[in-house]
């Protein structure tokens, strides 16, 4: 299963996932998790204190390789087609090993409210002072653009790439034009 170049953290978040795919979260435990990646307790508690490390760990690896929302709306209400990385819904789909931890119904509430507090702040930055939304309307609007992004990527992920790249263009004009009123202040 592993890969010898392979570091601790890597077997571990690997083992993750793995074992995500076949059992609840709830009942992956550390010890299966060091089974399953081949590294002792002692190797696993150096980097981790809990599954729920390697989780947030998880998640955070998505997000450093996708593109933030507040740059996403951004590139939507300017046209800019020459993203620096892939939206969320478009990472997750070429990257499906991530899918047993974005499509469970049980993390997912998790995995929002990680996502909402990494990207609260730049979020907020571009929507002060460009719109008459409170900070707390402006965080209800961040959540529910990324719980709509992930519902969508979960109930489309295995849609063929023509038939997504069409629902995803009725999805973003929808997200563009409500974001462009939002910002015009209306």
């Amino acid at each position: 299963m592993n890969n010898k170049s392979e570091t601790a953290p890597q077997k571990v978040q690997k083992a993750l996932l793995e074992l995500k795919k076949e059992y609840p979260f709830e009942h992956i435990s550390v010890a299966a998790i060091c089974r399953k990646a081949n590294v002792s307790r002692t190797a696993f508690y150096r980097y981790y204190s809990k599954p729920e490390d390697v989780l947030n760990e998880l998640i955070q690896e998505v997000l450093s390789q996708s593109e933030s929302y507040r740059d996403e709306i951004v590139a939507q209400i300017s046209g800019d087609d020459k993203r620096k990385k892939a939206p969320i819904c478009e990472f997750l789909r070429s990257h499906k090993e991530y899918m047993p931890i974005f499509s469970d119904d049980v993390l997912l509430h998790i995995v929002i409210r990680t996502i909402v507090q990494a990207q609260k702040d730049s979020f907020f930055e571009l929507i002060r002072g460009k719109s008459r939304l409170s900070e707390y309307q402006a965080e209800l609007l961040l959540y529910h653009h990324v719980s709509g992004c992930l519902a969508a990527i979960n109930r489309s992920y295995s849609l063929a790439d023509e038939d997504w790249k069409q629902v995803r263009n009725y999805i973003d004009k929808s997200i563009s034009n409500i974001q462009k009123d939002i910002l015009k202040g209306e």
